[in-house]
C-alpha cells in the first residue's frame, strides 16, 4: 500500500496541468496496484479498476496564532517640505472680505510663480524682500512655529465666520486686522 501511495504522490507532482479544484481519475491495475492518470474513468482497461479524487481536499482548520514576528525595518524618511520665500506684497489692495481666489489671482499676476501666502509659508521666512511697504494679508495654516493659529483668524471669504484676518507687517511681524479693511496679498514662492 506504501508503495501505490508513494507512486500515486510522484505521478501528482509529474503530471503537468492538473487544476487545483479538479478531479484526477485514474485506473488501478488489479493485480498489480499499478496506477495509470487517465482523461476519464471510461479509459480504464478490463484489467484496471477506475479509481478518482479531488486534486484539492477541502480546507483544513485554522491553525494556530503564530509568534510574534521581528520588529520591520525603518521607513523611508519622509519627503522634505519645498523651501518657500516671501516674493512681496502686491500692489493691489484687497478687501480681507473678498474670496481667496481673489488674493491668489492678485499673487499671480503681480508675482507670477507665486501663490497667497499660508501660514505654513510665512513660518519658513527667514529673509523679507527689500522695499516691503505696509501690510499684507495672508491665510492660516498650522504651522511648526505658528500653531496658535486657525481658521478662525480667517476672514470670512477664506473660511467660514472670521472677521478678523492675520497679515504680516514689513518688519515681519504678524498682526491681526478687520477684515472689511483692504491691504495687500502677501505672496509666496518656491525658494530658488
Amino acid at each position: 500500500m506504501l508503495k501505490q501511495t508513494l507512486v500515486l504522490l510522484v505521478m501528482l507532482v509529474l503530471v503537468p496541468g492538473i487544476a487545483a479544484t479538479e478531479t484526477i481519475n485514474g485506473c488501478v491495475h488489479q493485480k498489480s496496484g499499478k496506477l495509470r492518470i487517465v482523461g476519464i474513468p471510461g479509459q480504464c482497461k478490463s484489467s484496471e479498476a477506475p479509481i478518482s479524487w479531488e486534486a484539492e481536499g477541502p480546507p483544513g482548520p485554522e491553525g494556530a496564532k503564530g509568534d510574534k514576528g521581528d520588529k520591520g525595518d525603518p521607513g523611508d524618511p519622509a519627503p522634505q517640505a519645498q523651501p518657500v520665500e516671501l516674493v512681496g506684497f502686491t500692489a493691489a489692495q484687497i478687501a480681507g472680505t473678498d474670496s481667496f481666489f481673489a488674493l491668489n489671482t492678485a499673487c499671480v499676476d503681480e508675482f507670477p510663480g507665486s501663490h497667497f501666502c499660508t501660514a505654513t509659508d510665512i513660518a519658513q521666512v527667514s529673509v523679507l524682500p527689500a522695499g516691503l511697504i505696509g501690510d499684507a494679508w495672508f491665510t492660516p495654516a498650522p504651522g511648526p512655529d505658528l500653531n496658535f493659529l486657525s481658521s478662525s483668524r480667517a476672514c470670512s471669504g477664506w473660511s467660514p465666520g472670521g472677521s478678523t484676518g492675520l497679515r504680516i507687517n514689513h518688519i515681519g511681524v504678524i498682526v491681526q486686522g478687520v477684515c472689511n479693511q483692504s491691504f495687500s496679498a502677501s505672496c509666496c514662492a518656491p525658494a530658488p
